[in-house]
């Protein structure tokens, strides 16, 4: 019997048809996958640039509030305003003797420390000093 001879060059084909498809398919898919990451990437990028300028914005605002509040506050603080505050709500304040007054050395940096009031030699008050 006659073997039956195969066309190489058919079956040479076939082989070499799927493979050019299967590149070119997983081409088109990196390249969509590299867009998909490319908007992802400019929508993000866009969204913290907008929150960006809006936290900026707002730290603008609170910054002006601040030196707004801190003007106001240095107006009411001074002597004679306070004196005048003191008087439109009918306090009568003065100042304390020398011997009141309690001065502090040292701050007070959490310790479990001691501490004891103990005259001052100048007579300018008392002091607290750390044990």
């Amino acid at each position: 019997m006659k073997k039956k001879r195969r066309n190489r060059r058919r079956s040479s084909r076939r082989r070499s048809g799927p493979v050019w498809v299967v590149s070119l398919a997983l081409f088109l898919v990196a390249g969509a996958a590299l867009g998909f990451v490319y908007l992802w990437l400019n929508l993000r990028c866009d969204s913290l640039g907008s929150r960006i300028t809006r936290m900026e914005t707002r730290y603008e605002t609170l910054a002006k509030e601040l030196s707004n509040e801190q003007d106001r506050w240095a107006n009411l603080i001074t002597p004679a305003n306070f004196q005048r505050i003191l008087h439109s709500h009918d306090l009568r304040m003065v100042r304390p003797r020398a011997d009141r007054v309690v001065r502090v050395i040292h701050p007070f940096d959490g310790d479990q420390r001691v501490v004891s009031l103990a005259r001052s030699d100048a007579g300018s008050g008392r002091r607290m000093q750390y044990e």
